[in-house]
């Protein structure tokens, strides 16, 4: 029985000392021992998020959602918009417009409407100017204020105002606005929130 008894104590110590070095090998990896952190880049308040337009195209630099409706080839950019491509000849897509919505993550098209997340909000949006680009019958210039919101649903989703990356330290943004662009560098004297 005190066999029993001196393995179970052995055990017990060595799964302390075990965990131990876990918790120091989490330590020496962890992003704040090595001077990274997120500050906040670019923010934008809500009616700044709202202040929807047609634009001229622009590179393409983050890729994310990449959605194909008609003659369109949709592709979206975390927290900036959505760049639409002319995809009447699938192998060569041209680049037609970028859809800027701000604070945009997420989107769905379907028969000329499109179903966004704008901040907290869900719009919709008809896009079917577009077919006016594609066909040249106006320009950027004529279009740029034309996407007008068919309806808003306030506070459907919580807006992701952290860094996409995970285990790392980043400055804590307000709650009056909209973090969309996050900065990479030795910010430990901002950086007040771990994620």
């Amino acid at each position: 029985m005190v066999a029993i008894k001196n393995i179970l104590s052995l055990v017990l110590v060595s799964l302390i000392f075990l965990n131990c070095s876990k918790i120091e090998d989490f330590k020496s990896k962890d992003a704040v021992n090595k001077g990274e952190s997120y500050r906040i880049k670019t923010k934008l308040t809500l009616a700044q998020s709202q202040n929807y337009m047609i634009e001229s195209p622009r590179t393409i630099v983050n890729a994310g959602r990449i959605f194909i409706e008609g003659d369109y080839l949709f592709i979206g950019e975390f927290g900036l918009g959505i760049h639409v491509l002319d995809n009447t000849l699938p192998t060569i897509p041209l680049p037609l417009a970028f859809l800027s919505i701000p604070a945009s993550t997420d989107y769905f098209v379907k028969n000329d409407v499109l179903i966004v997340d704008n901040g907290n909000d869900l719009v919709s949006m008809a896009i079917d100017s577009l077919d006016k680009l594609i066909k040249k019958e106006k320009t950027i210039v004529e279009l740029n204020r034309s996407l007008l919101v068919n309806k808003r649903t306030s506070k459907v989703f919580v807006y992701p105002n952290y860094p996409i990356q995970q285990n790392v330290y980043f400055e804590c943004p307000d709650k009056e606005h909209f973090v969309v662009a996050w900065e990479k560098g030795d910010f430990l004297n901002v950086s007040n929130c771990y994620r």
